[in-house]
């Protein structure tokens, strides 16, 4: 059976510590914003899953899951021409696929998402691609059994990336563990390090700047209500530190089915939104918890992506229907708001090349240049093809082995020569490239 493309595709707003973002799904593809609402790219095809993230106020990645199964790359340079890379092709005829997230960081490129066979479609397995700064890897990370795949990634103060995830075992939740050192590259092991009674519905974390890991999540509890409880532990930096401190008593008690639970950290105050019949926002104000404000529940779900040079937070949010693609509750919790005037001022004074600051990981392309996708400038929309963009980017980008994908190892991803151009490629991708390394 083919995967259908799922029903609502929730926006995602890109925040950084001067900008704001805001990414799309439309038919048919998506579209890229800046925060006075100007188009700054479009991709006209399906697709299933998208995520971006804003690192500077002039580069903005983006990773896409097209509905004829490929998942892409793609560095969206302000004031320049968008590179695309196709990484590999997904099965979709018998699996589904959920939660994506982008991390670059210090030269290096992460990419994680979730799958489930449509047999099993709760037993979800966890895939992480990881750009090193001369190749590709593949790293199967394991897997969880829940309704959906509840799984987390953060940074801490060392560029060490942690990685949580929540899994049913009978009856009882399992919070799983594991950390990519970043300065070997390298994983550790995934470990059990908490035990919650009854199944978690919902769950989210967070990590903040001083290295404080805190993680909420939601269970049902015997009245009908669902309890939020929350732990942390210090030092999340440290290798010795894998304790979690529970607090027993639960911050808020939620009557009606559970829809979501969102945290941010924002000026060192910490920000939890709860959803069911009713939106809640909490703050923590160094001792307890608090009610900050309520609404009715008529908002739009939206990700929130905020990457700053202390953090890194990807969390499930509400889209406020009063403001212009903004996170429900800003201005009371202080994110961003306008975008810089050079972003704003986009078509005013065009650059075709690439900025300084982006990075190795950055520049990567690939033979697959996406044909649909189209740079908007003005008010028109121009082809890549049509414009002096920058000169070919060289990459040693290789197939992906996925057990999962049928037809992955008859998609091999070119190489091409710095001296090459787009009319060569033909040539290029008669010659497959090496596969990579699974383990990462």
């Amino acid at each position: 059976m083919i995967a259908k493309r799922p029903t609502v595709i929730n926006p995602v707003i890109l925040i950084s510590d001067n900008s704001r973002l805001y990414l799309k799904s439309d038919s048919p593809g998506l579209t890229l914003y800046t925060d006075n609402s100007r188009p700054l790219y479009q991709l006209q095809e399906p697709v299933i899953l998208m995520q971006g993230i804003t690192t500077n106020p002039q580069t903005v990645h983006l990773s896409v899951l097209k509905s004829n199964g490929d998942l892409c790359y793609t560095v969206v340079p302000v004031n320049g021409t968008p590179q695309t890379s196709v990484l590999t092709n997904l099965d979709l005829r018998s699996r589904k696929y959920a939660r994506l997230i982008l991390l670059p960081y210090n030269g290096m490129v992460h990419i994680f998402y979730a799958h489930s066979h449509q047999a099993i479609p709760e037993l979800w397995h966890l895939e992480h691609l990881f750009w090193n700064g001369k190749s590709w890897r593949a790293g199967h990370l394991g897997e969880v059994v829940s309704r959906t795949p509840n799984y987390h990634v953060s940074l801490d103060s060392q560029g060490n990336i942690h990685f949580l995830a929540m899994t049913f075992q009978g009856h009882q939740s399992l919070l799983l563990s594991n950390r990519f050192h970043g300065t070997f590259h390298l994983w550790g092991t995934l470990t059990e390090t908490l035990r919650i009674q009854r199944e978690v519905a919902e769950m989210t974390t967070i990590l903040t700047p001083d290295n404080t890991h805190y993680v909420f999540w939601t269970v049902k509890n015997l009245q009908g209500q669902h309890d939020i409880y929350w732990a942390k532990r210090t030092k999340a930096n440290d290798l010795s530190s894998t304790t979690w401190h529970q607090v027993p008593a639960p911050i808020q008690k939620v009557s009606g089915p559970m829809r979501g639970i969102g945290a941010l950290e924002v000026n060192d105050t910490l920000w939890l939104l709860l959803w069911s019949e009713n939106v809640i926002l909490m703050y923590f104000d160094g001792e307890k918890w608090r009610q900050h404000s309520t609404k009715l529940l008529k908002h739009r779900a939206i990700e929130v992506i905020k990457r700053s040079e202390r953090s890194f937070y990807c969390t499930k949010w509400l889209e406020d229907d009063t403001a212009f693609q903004s996170p429900l509750f800003a201005d009371s919790i202080g994110l961003p708001y306008a975008m810089p005037a050079r972003v704003q001022q986009l078509g005013q004074s065009q650059m075709h090349t690439l900025p300084a600051e982006i990075t190795a990981p950055n520049e990567i392309t690939s033979t697959f240049v996406d044909q649909s996708a189209q740079v908007i400038k003005g008010s028109s929309l121009t082809s890549p093809d049509n414009n002096p963009g920058p000169q070919q980017y060289v990459a040693s980008l290789a197939s992906i082995p996925q057990h999962h994908s049928s037809s992955l190892e008859s998609t091999p991803i070119a190489v091409e020569s710095s001296t090459n151009n787009t009319e060569n490629l033909s040539t290029a991708e008669k010659t497959p490239t090496p596969s990579l390394d699974e383990n990462v």
